[in-house]
């Protein structure tokens, strides 16, 4: 799936269910979606020119000029530490030690686009924000908690999104051969189901928006968010099973070492 379908059905999906706190609570939007913005493109730093290594994305019109002012110039400052300060590492250590007989190596949809992978650099990714927050005295024990779990769901929704794809995704990887994977191609001309799914969650967010905000829907936010969360949920199930038809098989993922990630 294309870098910009990762980003923007990722912070759709999110969006949609902060819809009810964008002007309660605004900051912590701001540093949730944030999260998941950087999230959603962390993996592809396995991929040398990857979405996470510029600091602007090409996403036409006004929503393009919001995402690069609010988070692009902090993509390639996550991208750079994660590739050399912790995949880098990572694969190198666990490929000579202790998952030495799994023979990992290098290579794009493989340490990264697993579980394991996402929990090391969710990890180590705490640890260094954490010394940088504490040293300029920016620490929030909310706004950090917060971010990470934001980055975590970006993160998964990131390997959800390349199971739709003909090549797919080994969540178990290096410890099963099993994989998700669907119909979608990652390419510019195949990419109308994505890009009709993305538009489909934008306009979701923006009727929910101007529906509270005129009173047509009048419920309170503790059941606008699970209604929203259940919607969502169900759109994902549609579009994975019925649009991209996943299907769970045994085989290797076909790792492309100098694949783009476009934007």
């Amino acid at each position: 799936m294309l870098g910009r379908h990762h980003l923007l059905l990722s912070l759709f999906s999110v969006a949609l269910i902060f819809v009810p706190y964008f002007k309660d609570r605004p900051e912590l939007t701001l540093v949730v979606l944030l999260g998941v913005a950087i999230g959603s493109l962390i993996p592809d730093s396995d991929s040398p020119d990857a979405a996470i290594f510029h600091d602007k994305v090409y996403i036409k019109g006004n929503l393009g000029v919001i995402i690069n002012g609010l988070f692009a110039h902090l993509f390639p400052i996550f991208g750079f530490i994660t590739k050399y300060m912790i995949y880098g590492p990572a694969v190198f250590i666990f490929g000579n030690t202790i998952l030495k007989k799994y023979e990992i190596k290098p290579h794009h949809r493989g340490f990264l686009h697993s579980f394991i992978g996402i929990c090391t650099s969710t990890i180590l990714t705490a640890i260094y924000l954490l010394i940088i927050l504490l040293i300029l005295n920016w620490f929030n024990i909310i706004f950090f908690i917060s971010f990470l779990l934001a980055y975590v769901c970006g993160a998964f929704m990131h390997l959800l999104e390349d199971s739709s794809t003909v090549s797919g995704i080994q969540f178990n990887y290096p410890f099963s051969n099993l994989k998700l994977s669907g119909g979608l191609h990652t390419k510019i001309e195949s990419s109308l189901e994505p890009d009709l799914f993305t538009g489909f969650l934008g306009f979701s967010i923006i009727a929910l928006f101007f529906g509270i905000e005129s009173k047509y829907i009048a419920f309170t936010n503790w059941i606008i968010t699970p209604i929203t969360v259940l919607f969502l949920i169900l759109s994902w199930f549609i579009f994975l099973f019925f649009v991209a038809k996943i299907k769970i098989e045994r085989g290797e993922i076909k790792s492309y070492p100098n694949v783009k990630s476009m934007l």
